[in-house]
């Protein structure tokens, strides 16, 4: 399930999630950014929603 209506600036996603016993939930998943710069802060911009796992190579830790 989409959500019908997003008034924020933030790409967003609304979908059914089930709780441990088993009851259905609504969540939402929204992503921000924010650039801190000499003690203020600021919208960064819209970004897409990441959906999946995604594998960058050579980002690993050492």
């Amino acid at each position: 399930m989409m959500l019908h209506t997003n008034n924020t600036p933030f790409a967003a996603i609304g979908f059914e999630q089930w709780k441990p016993d088993g009851t259905p939930m609504a969540c939402i998943a929204a992503r921000c950014s924010l650039v801190l710069h000499e003690g203020t802060v600021h919208y960064a911009g819209t970004q897409a929603l990441v959906l999946a796992d995604e594998y960058k190579e050579g980002r690993g830790h050492a």
